[in-house]
């Protein structure tokens, strides 16, 4: 956990500031791979100038849409999204509220194939590479500051906030730092190896990874089971079979929700609870 100045610090930049606030609105954007497709994405700006922002990426079931509740949540200046009395995690009537000094910028994006984005929807190498791309266009959003940015996502989320925090920090024309990244229920689809993916951020001593899954959910324990490091943090429920969003959920047998905060807690070190 952050010491006490450093957290204040840090929870002052990511307060607002009335002289460079940006507008609360989200935004929709679009931004392009590497190989030249153009994805489309939605940036809810943070309330400091620059803010820390999070990359969240959606399960193979999903779209962006996904994000309606826990965007806005997470920006915190206000909005209200999602569908009170559908999906746990489009109901944000039961989330925490958080600090009204700290807000975070978001960057939601559809992966290829759905919405309005380009590519396979199943090509491994085309969310790979879109992965990648959500975290350079996310670093170059205005109001962004790119020394603090983090991933999140669940199932091809999961790997691809892992996949895509480390291939941002190895891109050669990358400003900043991905800081870390947290997976509900990895499924390693884009083949790129989820242990060496996070033993790789983790290289950054100031980075952390959080994996969360269900015991009975196919591979995804192992996944979560096999990487180990001091920044590492693995959490398994003892039963069930729940993947992905299905983990965000109130009466769940790990919290996600508070270990989503804490994981943010490290990475931003910010006081949230």
């Amino acid at each position: 956990m952050p010491e006490e100045s450093s957290t204040r610090e840090a929870q002052e930049q990511t307060a607002p500031s009335e002289e460079s606030q940006l507008p609360t609105e989200p935004q929709a954007i679009t931004f392009e791979t590497s190989d030249g497709r153009t994805l489309e994405g939605i940036y809810y700006p943070g309330a400091a100038n620059p803010s820390p922002i999070i990359v969240l990426m959606h399960w193979a079931p999903g779209t962006m849409n996904d994000w309606d509740a826990i965007a806005p949540w997470l920006q915190n200046r206000g909005l209200e999204g999602g569908t009170p009395g559908s999906n746990d995690y489009l109901d944000s009537t039961w989330f925490p509220d958080l600090p009204e000094d700290v807000s975070f910028g978001i960057l939601t994006f559809n992966f290829s194939g759905r919405g309005n984005s380009e590519g396979g929807r199943n090509n491994a190498g085309d969310l790979l590479l879109d992965t990648q791309a959500a975290l350079l266009a996310a670093s170059k959003l205005e109001g962004v500051d790119p020394q603090r940015m983090a991933a999140m996502g669940a199932s091809i989320g999961a790997d691809g906030s892992v996949n895509g925090c480390n291939l941002y920090n190895q891109t050669a024309d990358a400003t900043g730092s991905c800081l870390g990244a947290l997976s509900l229920s990895p499924v390693d689809f884009m083949g790129e190896g989820y242990n060496t993916n996070v033993t790789a951020i983790l290289e950054n001593p100031n980075a952390y990874v959080y994996c969360l899954s269900a015991r009975f959910d196919g591979g995804s324990p192992r996944l979560c089971d096999a990487p180990n490091g001091e920044n590492y943090a693995s959490f398994i429920t003892s039963s069930g079979s729940a993947h992905g969003m299905d983990l965000w959920e109130p009466e769940a047998e790990i919290d996600t929700v508070n270990i989503f905060l804490d994981f943010l807690t490290d990475v931003f070190e910010v006081s949230l609870q």
